[in-house]
């Protein structure tokens, strides 16, 4: 899998907001039909020699893009500043099954795999997790109809999405201080 990039005068944080783009193989913006404004440009951020089969992107408190696939989560460093990626460090080989969404939260990554909500920490600031996770709250995951995506609303809450299949319903709700509902489907 390649990573793409948008460029123009953003931060990197703006930049994750527009999105990343990924292809299996090396294109042009012609050749993969994408259609950018005036003043954006589609480049090559990372191939798949830095890291395979992509499952989720991030980007951490510092900045960096973070990927992650079946039993990795690499911090993917532009050393150069030349807009491409250079090395991609290894932060944790957790979740095995891949982190289907992640989210940064300073140092500390919480990503959805593994059967659960996870913590990995980074206390050191080593760029390394400094073991294996936190599970936060189990849940069905792994799966294209369970949980997913996570992220911190502008409230202070953690939202995930959690499909038809990932078995959250009132009963679990009630066994958890930690879950709100907050929309009913």
């Amino acid at each position: 899998m390649v990573c793409f990039r948008l460029s123009v005068t953003l931060t990197m944080k703006s930049l994750a907001g527009l999105g990343l783009l990924l292809f299996v193989r090396t294109l042009t913006a012609d050749e993969i039909g994408v259609q950018v404004p005036d003043g954006f440009e589609v480049t090559e951020f990372a191939g798949d020699e830095l890291a395979h089969d992509i499952y989720s992107m991030t980007v951490d408190s510092k900045g960096r893009v973070v990927v992650a696939g079946a039993g990795y989560v690499k911090i993917l460093v532009d050393n150069d500043g030349d807009g491409k990626a250079d090395e991609a460090k290894l932060f944790s080989e957790f979740p095995k099954n891949g982190a289907q969404g992640m989210h940064f939260n300073g140092r500390s990554l919480v990503c959805v795999g593994d059967g659960g909500l996870l913590r990995l920490k980074d206390a050191d600031g080593d760029d390394k997790a400094d073991g294996p996770p936190e599970v936060f709250l189990k849940l069905k995951t792994g799966g294209e109809h369970d949980a997913h995506s996570i992220q911190q609303g502008p409230d202070g809450w953690w939202y995930v999405i959690a499909g038809n299949s990932a078995g959250i319903n009132a009963k679990y709700r009630q066994s958890s201080r930690h879950v709100r509902e907050s929309c009913s489907v």
